[in-house]
């Protein structure tokens, strides 16, 4: 066998490596994604719960928030009313 025909052998040798090689990743790839796609999935929606549930929170604590300044603005308008001084003095 002279240098050529061991060079063309060598290389289809290596073209069949790398062929099956390929392959194998791909199929092995595959199987990784469809292993981990349900639990990707699982996830995502754990996520989306959780966002949503802390975009229900923020919203609540906002609405907390208005009625608490609005109650502050009563009591003072109501203080102011009857001739009261209310302290912010510290609370023990």
């Amino acid at each position: 066998m002279n240098e050529e025909q061991l060079k063309n052998v060598l290389n289809e040798q290596l073209a069949q490596f790398f062929g099956d090689m390929t392959r194998h990743v791909d199929k092995r790839i595959d199987e990784l994604r469809d292993e981990l796609s349900p639990r990707v999935d699982h996830l995502q929606t754990a996520l989306d719960a959780i966002l949503k549930n802390q975009e229900t929170e923020q919203q609540e604590r906002a609405a907390i928030n208005r009625q608490l300044n609005r109650h502050e603005r009563w009591h003072h308008q109501t203080a102011e009313h009857v001739g009261l001084k209310l302290d912010y003095g510290e609370v023990a």
